[in-house]
C-alpha cells in the first residue's frame, strides 16, 4: 500500500499540470471593430456596428489558443454616410455577395508581457490572405481587455475595383483597428 501511494505521488511530480485555455464571451457593448484609410491625403475613419468572435485563450495555453472572428460588413458605419453606402457597392465590399470578413486565427505567439502576435486568415469579399494581428491582451479576473491594429492592403482583397483599383485617389493601406472586452466563460 505504502509502495503505491509513493508511486501515485511520484506520478503526480512527473506528469506536467496541463492548463486548458478558457472560453470567452464577446462583450459587444465594450468593443469596437474601426478602420482607418487615406483618400487624396487626408485620413478617413469608420467602423463596423456588427461584429461577433468566437474566443478561446489563456497565456499558459496558446496551443490552444484560438479566435474567429465575424464582422458584418452591412453595417458599415462613417461620418461620411454616402461614403459608408458606396463601401457596401459591388466595387468595394460587395456586401450583396459578400455580407461578412472572417479572421480565424492560426497560431499565438507570445511577444513579451501581454503582448502576442496572432497569426490567421482574413477572408474579405471572397479573396483570404495571410496576416499577424500584433495584439495587448490583459486578464484581470474573468475580464479580458485585448488591443491589436494591423494593415492590410485592399487591394489583395479586390476592395476598390474599377477607377479605384490604383492606389492614386485612395490609398490602398487601410489600417484595421480591434478593442476588444470579453467575460470568461
Amino acid at each position: 500500500m505504502r509502495t503505491c501511494a509513493i508511486a501515485v505521488i511520484a506520478t503526480a511530480w512527473i506528469v506536467p499540470f496541463s492548463v486548458e485555455a478558457a472560453e470567452w464571451a464577446l462583450d459587444p457593448e465594450n468593443s469596437a471593430v474601426s478602420f482607418e484609410a487615406t483618400a487624396q491625403g487626408n485620413t478617413y475613419g469608420g467602423s463596423f456596428e456588427g461584429f461577433e468572435a468566437d474566443i478561446t485563450f489563456d497565456p499558459e495555453a496558446l496551443d490552444q489558443a484560438s479566435l474567429v472572428a465575424r464582422i458584418d460588413l452591412t453595417s458599415v458605419a462613417m461620418n461620411l454616410p454616402k461614403a459608408a453606402e458606396q463601401l457596401q457597392g459591388s466595387d468595394w465590399f460587395d456586401t450583396a455577395s459578400h455580407p461578412t470578413a472572417t479572421f480565424t486565427s492560426t497560431s499565438f505567439e507570445a511577444k513579451g508581457d501581454d503582448d502576442y502576435d496572432v497569426l490567421g486568415e482574413l477572408e474579405l469579399k471572397g479573396a483570404t490572405q495571410s496576416v499577424v494581428l500584433p495584439m495587448s491582451i490583459v486578464i484581470e479576473g474573468d475580464r479580458a481587455r485585448a488591443a491589436g491594429e494591423v494593415t492590410i492592403d485592399r487591394l489583395e482583397y479586390d476592395i476598390g475595383e474599377g477607377q479605384w483599383a490604383t492606389g492614386d485617389t485612395i490609398g490602398s493601406d487601410v489600417a484595421l483597428i480591434l478593442e476588444i472586452e470579453a467575460t470568461r466563460q
